[in-house]
């Protein structure tokens, strides 16, 4: 995955709407729309799966990402950006 499509990524993870997600009551719904990074990291891999098969699917025709790995890496490398630009990074 190149630095565009995971920015793709993670454009498609934010602007993903309610009825591509029906397996999510109210509840988680609201917490992945506050939150979807977090929530990604920390659902089960069934629900990740599922939003997962969204994200593949919105993908520019001809292209997809290479790997479920290479989303995840991703997102885990913005919530550590996350927390050290809070200052909450373990040693700050």
């Amino acid at each position: 995955m190149n630095q565009r499509e995971f920015h793709n990524n993670l454009r498609i993870l934010r602007s993903i709407d309610r009825h591509e997600v029906p397996w999510m009551d109210a509840e988680r719904w609201i917490s992945f729309r506050s939150h979807p990074y977090n929530f990604c990291i920390r659902c089960s891999d069934a629900d990740y799966d599922r939003i997962w098969a969204v994200i593949e699917a919105r993908q520019p025709k001809g292209r997809s990402v290479s790997s479920h790995d290479d989303l995840v890496k991703g997102t885990e490398a913005l919530r550590d950006a996350n927390l050290l630009a809070a200052g909450k990074w373990p040693g700050t």
